[in-house]
């Protein structure tokens, strides 16, 4: 006779199952930011930026239940948090021209905004 019910193994695999598929949407989530970067579209950037900040919250909330990953559990976490990190070195790269280009604007707008007051401009 089989039960259908959760057993304590059955719950091991849905909550490891539950961690990598959080890993992975946040792998999803940095490479759809990357694209969006790569179209300099910064705005889309922070909103998939603030989905992922979600995913993080819920994984950290998740994984302090203390669940431990067995070996081959670990080295897919292992291999989709190097991707990830991967994907935020390349939008790094991307987002410092980005960032300086702003801070150049804003400089060049309060520099005009200061002869405006001065001169009356």
């Amino acid at each position: 006779m089989s039960t259908a019910g959760p057993t304590p193994d059955r719950e091991r695999a849905a909550a490891v199952a539950a961690i990598l598929e959080r890993y992975r949407e946040l792998e999803a989530l940095h490479g759809e930011m990357l694209a969006q970067a790569q179209h300099d579209d910064w705005e889309a950037v922070a909103e998939v930026a603030a989905r992922a900040d979600e995913v993080r919250a819920a994984l950290a909330a998740t994984e302090s239940a203390g669940q431990a990953l067995d070996p081959d559990a670990e080295r897919t976490k292992a291999a989709l948090v190097e991707r990830t990190l991967a994907t935020i070195g390349e939008l790094r790269r991307l987002a410092e021209p980005a960032h300086a280009s702003r801070a150049e604007q804003l400089a060049a707008g309060a520099a005009r905004r200061k002869l405006d007051r001065t001169y009356g401009g």
